[in-house]
């Protein structure tokens, strides 16, 4: 109907992608739909299923794929420092960004909030008594949760690991992609023209891996 219509709107869509074909994609920018914010949340299938994500980290993958391929600038966010996560699992959020290379990826410490069944399991069925007890905690801050240093090194590994994936030479024909076939980019790349210290500290930011 928006297609039919000739609406001229723009949008920019969140939830999975796994199970969405190459056709819906295809017609989901058609009518205007130009970004995905997609919540990968680890690159292992352990770690997903502790989560209780659906489909596996190489579905979650194909999607994003299908998704670029259509023109969709995608924004994928992971969870470092959940329950019974290794290094490996961690590495494995890693590899993702590597093999997979969303156009964005970033990542935060898990955050528990209280009266959430995480929280009844590492603190207790009991209601928060002040303010201050009912504000949410980073996994750290409970106990049996990974320790503040390897959740920040788990976090800065991602992240640096990311933004090495915008030196690999592809890089360069997806944005022209993008500029080509995606509108929002394009308004948003006139916007970075007009204030290009935006630009230089996205760079920054990216070399530091913060």
């Amino acid at each position: 109907m928006i297609i039919d219509s000739r609406l001229d709107l723009r949008f920019i869509f969140q939830g999975e992608i796994h199970h969405l074909s190459d056709s819906i994609l295809k017609l989901m920018h058609q009518a205007g739909f130009d970004g995905a914010f997609v919540g990968v949340e680890s690159g292992s299938d352990p770690q997903r299923r502790r989560y209780n994500k659906p489909g596996t980290s190489q579905e979650m993958a194909d999607g994003i794929r299908r998704a670029k391929k259509a023109h969709i600038i995608v924004a994928s966010f992971f969870i470092a420092g959940g329950l019974g996560e290794t290094d490996k699992d961690a590495k494995a959020s890693e590899d993702f960004v590597r093999k997979v290379k969303p156009h964005v990826a970033d990542i935060g410490g898990l955050r528990i909030y209280p009266g959430s069944a995480l929280w009844r399991k590492m603190v207790g069925p009991g209601q928060p008594e002040t303010i201050e007890d009912s504000r949410s905690r980073l996994i750290y801050d409970l106990p049996g949760g990974v320790d503040e240093e390897s959740l920040k090194k788990r976090l800065r590994d991602f992240r640096k690991t990311f933004a090495s994936t915008w030196l690999s030479f592809s890089r360069i024909f997806e944005v022209l992609d993008l500029l080509l076939h995606n509108r929002s980019v394009r308004m948003a790349a006139k916007g970075i023209l007009k204030n290009p210290q935006v630009l230089f500290q996205l760079f920054r930011e990216s070399r530091s891996g913060n």
